[in-house]
């Protein structure tokens, strides 16, 4: 098998088999190792940010924090995904629920609207 010489730079940890809680099991010792994932160009460790999320979750976005979420259901970190749920909650209670925008209707009858909107008479098809 060939690899091209980029892709065998970049750091990678099989997650098929021995995963524990989003990490993999290394070496004969049984020790868990973080997975390594690399996106863009940087190297991360799966989930670590998750815990380091500020109390009120101003550090990250809503997309970020439902997907730090689910990735915490995933690997059945419920303490986290509990809290992040939980600032995701308070969010969208923050928000208003209907818009502040007031929108009007009128309803007009279809042959007054020529004379309403046309010109001289003319009528609007």
């Amino acid at each position: 098998v060939e690899v091209a010489p980029d892709v065998a730079a970049e750091p990678f940890v099989d997650t098929s088999v021995g995963n524990v809680d989003g990490c993999v099991t290394g070496g004969d010792e049984g020790e868990a190792e973080p997975v390594m994932i690399e996106l863009d160009g940087v190297t991360e460790t799966a989930h670590e940010d998750a815990a380091e999320v500020s109390a009120d979750g101003a550090d990250w976005g809503d997309n970020e924090i439902a997907a730090r979420a689910l990735e915490a259901e995933l690997n059945d970190d419920m303490e986290t995904y509990t809290r992040l749920n939980a600032i995701l909650e308070s969010r969208r209670t923050s928000v208003p629920s209907q818009s502040t925008i007031i929108e009007e209707r009128i309803e007009v009858p279809a042959v007054d609207v020529g004379r309403v909107i046309g010109r001289s008479g003319e009528t609007i098809k």
